[in-house]
């Protein structure tokens, strides 16, 4: 007994100090790595590498992972020996499977010689990502993003293995109106700072970090009638720049940037003005931002204000500061499109002169950090409409659609007038109606002479005049009716409503019309004889995305995203809802059945990507519904009704990678 107990004693010991020699290599290989990545120091880092490595004993895990990181930071630096490392990692640990086919395939990268000047490179990551709303882990591998097929939640992407993972069930949308808005991961790749938003009664914010295995979420910040988003994570990884908003008697404020500690929650005020974009140096020492159409580069522990660096006035933001610490990347149309630059800065100064690096991207590009061999990873969303025809049966389509204007990447709307002679659409982002002649296909083209121009139009029910929403040269915003030969306009209905959400219908006679008031969430009524106008809906909580009118023109339907509402038009007294089959079914659009007995419905189900029509009848009937092929935001079916009008939204965002684009290791390919 006294044997086995000593043995015990002995085998405890020997165990115990397996685990604090195993603890005490962490630490190292995290030092080392620290200095590596945040500090900037690679020959420290090097140095620091070499030493766990001959320290790691039986560790081979640990030696392995030094031995990789050591030939990154030589590939860094441009060395030879970087090649030697991987080789040498090969032979030593063929046993460390995953390690060492990242060491494989760093060796094929260099294949053409460390340090030779090599092609930069665009490579596609992620095909239809639900969004790039994140950031991506130091070593390149996870990224963060919006999982909207769940209500809106935090999510983590594996960018090697290309699948996704839940981190939380911070998002309810829409049954609770609760969702994240952005993501951030931290710079050791164990926290996710993001804004969550709850818009049931009003839009709260709030500033939230959960970590990515879900665990210790909480609340770090939320302001009284106000706006906040986290940024980016300080590299230090123990702060957060925060973007942070007031309203004031309903008008929006000037903002500020804050420095915020993620252990409690206190900030620090750092500037005041618009931030589009921030990205800080990998020592810490600096932030650079834009405010729109000039890059700034501030001290971050200082209160002076951040200076301007020199360039044209130009649509700018700010992407990333490079690993090597000595540009800031940023998009900007100086060259009069979107387009990467870089701009190099030295001790929080301009250093030389812009750089173009890659340019034809869309406007819609966001950028999620470094890798660590210096490849840029950014989300590019294409997003777009083209009015597109079919012929219909019920609710079927009938042949292919064909867009109504192969010449034209833009345009939206799509109506038939009363006798079906004519067709109109927006060409050019809303700035020309284009009139089709029907039987002959000649079209003629005419902007309304108006100074704001709104992205709704419709036929008067005589067909000789247009309706159209905007704002004209005295400022006075609303519904103006539209002459289709000249583009005369004279306002019939005022309204304050935002241009993209003026809606309206017209009674059978026209002398009738009914109209989104202000904030879009209220309808009125104007008797265009008399002009007497008062309000049918108010405080509605829903967006009101069409106004319709039944034949017999009793009832007034409303799309409300998730619901149809169907009211008086006497009175405005709702007097039937019409939901989806499941919760989440989203409406975008409808129209009345010609005797009144029922509805066509633009439809589609939530994190779905195409949409459907639904014939509903209003006795209680099933539904007959029928795939579209695409996503549609808006529909009009022909007078005949053998004829239908999509206006189709092409919505793809892809993460890629820029890779050998930094200056010294790259030959640029525009």
């Amino acid at each position: 007994m006294r044997t086995t107990i000593l043995n015990l004693i002995l085998l405890t010991s020997v165990a115990g100090g397996a685990y604090a020699q195993r603890d005490k290599l962490d630490v190292a290989l995290g030092a080392a790595q620290h200095k590596e990545e945040v500090q900037g120091d690679l020959k420290g880092a090097i140095a620091a590498y070499k030493k766990v490595i001959a320290e790691a004993g039986a560790n081979r895990v640990v030696a392995a992972k030094a031995h990789l990181r050591l030939g990154l930071c030589y590939e860094k630096l441009g060395a030879a020996d970087a090649s030697r490392v991987y080789r040498e990692l090969l032979a030593r640990f063929a046993d460390q499977k995953e390690i060492a086919g990242q060491a494989q395939a760093r060796l094929d990268a260099l294949a053409g010689g460390v340090g030779a000047a090599r092609t930069m490179s665009v490579r596609l990551l992620w095909d239809h990502a639900l969004n790039s709303k994140g950031t991506i882990s130091k070593d390149g591998r996870w990224m963060s993003f919006i999982d909207w097929t769940s209500g809106g939640d935090v999510a983590i992407r594996d960018l090697v293995n290309g699948t996704n993972r839940r981190v939380n069930d911070a998002g309810d949308w829409p049954r609770k109106k609760v969702t994240v808005e952005e993501t951030v991961l931290s710079p050791d790749g164990k926290h996710i700072a993001y804004q969550w938003a709850d818009s049931r009664t009003k839009f709260v914010y709030e500033v939230r970090v959960v970590d990515v295995d879900g665990k210790n979420e909480r609340t770090l910040h939320r302001p009284v009638d106000g706006f906040a988003s986290p940024l980016a994570w300080l590299p230090d990884g123990k702060r957060i720049a925060v973007f942070e908003q007031f309203q004031v008697n309903g008008k929006w404020q000037q903002g500020r940037l804050l420095f915020m500690n993620v252990a409690d929650g206190k900030f620090v005020s750092r500037m005041q003005g618009w931030v589009n974009g921030i990205a800080f140096s990998p020592d810490g020492r600096w932030f650079s931002y834009a405010n729109e159409d000039r890059v700034f580069v501030g001290s971050t522990e200082g209160s002076e204000a951040p200076v301007a660096l020199p360039g044209q006035s130009a649509r700018e933001k700010v992407m990333a500061w490079t690993p090597e610490g000595r540009h800031v990347l940023i998009l900007s149309e100086r060259g009069g499109s979107p387009s990467f630059w870089l701009l190099p800065v030295a001790d929080g100064k301009s250093s030389g002169e812009a750089v173009l690096v890659k340019s034809g991207l869309t406007g819609g590009v966001r950028g999620n950090g470094f890798t660590p061999l210096g490849g840029f990873v950014f989300g590019e969303r294409e997003r777009r409409n083209r009015v597109v025809m079919a012929g219909l049966n019920g609710v079927k389509l009938t042949g292919a659609p064909v867009g109504v204007n192969t010449q034209r990447v833009e345009s939206s709307g799509g109506e038939w007038s009363p006798d079906g002679k004519r067709f109109l659409y927006w060409a050019q982002l809303r700035q020309r109606l284009t009139i089709r002649e029907t039987a002959t296909g000649v079209e003629t083209e005419v902007t309304p002479q108006l100074k704001i121009i709104g992205n709704f139009a419709t036929w008067t029910p005589g067909g000789k005049e247009i309706l159209v929403f905007g704002g004209g040269q005295d400022g006075r915003t609303g519904f103006y009716l539209m002459d289709p030969r000249s583009g005369e306009t004279r306002l019939v209905a005022e309204s304050g409503v935002h241009p993209n959400f003026g809606r309206a219908a017209f009674s059978a006679d026209g002398k009738t019309l009914y109209f989104t008031g202000p904030n879009h969430v209220s309808l009125a009524v104007k008797d265009l004889t008399t002009g007497a106008e008062r309000h049918l809906v108010q405080g509605n909580a829903e967006i009101i995305r069409k106004v319709r009118l039944s034949p017999d023109g009793k009832t007034v339907s409303l799309s409300m995203d998730y619901e149809i509402r169907l009211l008086d038009a006497a009175t405005g007294k709702l007097t039937r809802t019409i939901r989806g089959k499941q919760e989440g079914d989203l409406f975008r659009d409808h129209s009345w059945l010609a005797d009144g007995n029922g509805l066509i419905a633009l439809w589609r189900r939530m994190g779905d990507s195409t949409a459907s029509l639904a014939r509903i009848p209003l006795d209680g009937g099933e539904w007959e519904s029928a795939a579209l092929g695409m996503f549609g935001q808006s529909f009009h079916v022909s007078p005949d009704g053998k004829q239908v009008a999509i206006q189709q939204e092409i919505d793809r965002t892809q993460i890629w990678v820029m890779e050998n684009f930094l200056p010294g290791t790259a030959r640029a390919a525009r």
